[in-house]
């Protein structure tokens, strides 16, 4: 099901004849497309936690200094009880084909817990000039 160009997953309870709606849940069906998928098995840090932001940073994030004019921001969306966005974008990487990467992490939360663990990751990038696309995408840089 979609709502205005998002995705609409339902949870439904059976007991006899009756069919239940537990929860609905948005998720925007073209933010994961214009992403490359991440196989979470290649993290080593832990899916798991309290802290999303935190842990997509732990994840994906710089810790550390960079040199030059390297900026990193981080965006936490939290609107939707039943999901956390992280947005990590990194500007003007050391890196002379690659300028800028953007991950987005979702988070959903553990049953019966005050958790939340990470389901989702995605990477894209912006080239510098002449190495491949200005724009956002998951094309490599030259």
């Amino acid at each position: 099901m979609t709502k205005n160009n998002q995705a609409v997953t339902q949870t439904y309870t059976i007991s006899g004849n009756n069919l239940t709606l537990v929860s609905e849940c948005l998720t925007a069906t073209n933010e994961r497309d214009s992403y490359s998928a991440i196989n979470l098995e290649q993290i080593s840090s832990e899916l798991t936690g309290s802290n999303p932001r935190e842990m997509a940073i732990a994840a994906f994030g710089f810790q550390e200094p960079q040199e030059g004019n390297f900026q990193q921001t981080v965006t936490v969306d939290d609107r939707n009880p039943q999901q956390v966005v992280v947005t990590i974008t990194q500007n003007n990487l050391p890196d002379d084909s690659v300028q800028d990467v953007r991950y987005r992490v979702e988070f959903e939360p553990v049953a019966n817990q005050s958790q939340w663990r990470m389901v989702w990751a995605g990477r894209q990038q912006r080239c510098r000039q002449g190495r491949g696309s200005q724009d956002w995408t998951t094309e490599a840089c030259l």
